[in-house]
């Protein structure tokens, strides 16, 4: 049976303030989970990482997650965010100097990349079977 492992997605330093950046954008025919961002704030003073995605159907900007971090110390983020194709991982920095490390898993190869289907009811009468 195939696993599916993470990879490194993006790797880079923040040397400027603000702005928002595209760190990531999934490719065609792939569903991408998003599983960690660690970041290692390099300044000399504390700084602050906003984490957002983007979805290609509303293009909007959807706040994931928001920490900072003191001089020298290392903030770790976990989750299992799935992302379609088109959509964008979009890191906002403040405070300057900070190396991120974003990583997840590209799925492939049959995998369904559009929304899920909506739930099918049963039919009357149906009798789901009881749990062990």
């Amino acid at each position: 049976m195939p696993t599916v492992r993470s990879r490194r997605l993006w790797a880079g330093r923040f040397t400027d303030d603000g702005g928002y950046w595209v760190v990531y954008t999934v490719p065609p025919g792939i569903a991408t989970i998003l599983k960690t961002i660690n970041a290692k704030n390099w300044g000399t003073a504390g700084a602050q990482l906003q984490v957002f995605v983007r979805t290609t159907d509303t293009l909007e900007l959807v706040g994931i997650r928001e920490s900072g971090a003191a001089v020298n110390e290392t903030y770790s983020f976990e989750t299992w965010t799935v992302l379609h194709p088109g959509d964008q991982v979009v890191i906002q920095p403040h405070g300057g100097a900070m190396d991120v490390w974003v990583s997840g898993s590209e799925l492939q190869d049959g995998v369904p990349t559009g929304p899920p289907e909506p739930p099918t009811p049963l039919p009357a009468g149906a009798v789901l079977p009881v749990s062990p």
